[in-house]
């Protein structure tokens, strides 16, 4: 039973830190996407 529950233990751990690692990645994303936005702006304005 210990085994066991120290697999399902392992198991929700690297869930949560696979979500935390996307919720990351759509971060970055989300920021790399605003940089460029910006950047388009800039380049348009001036």
């Amino acid at each position: 039973a210990k085994v066991a529950a120290l697999t399902a233990g392992d198991k929700y751990q690297r869930e949560i830190r696979e979500e935390q690692e996307q919720r990351k990645r759509e971060e970055d994303d989300k920021h790399r996407r605003k940089m460029s936005f910006q950047n388009r702006l800039a380049l348009f304005q001036s």
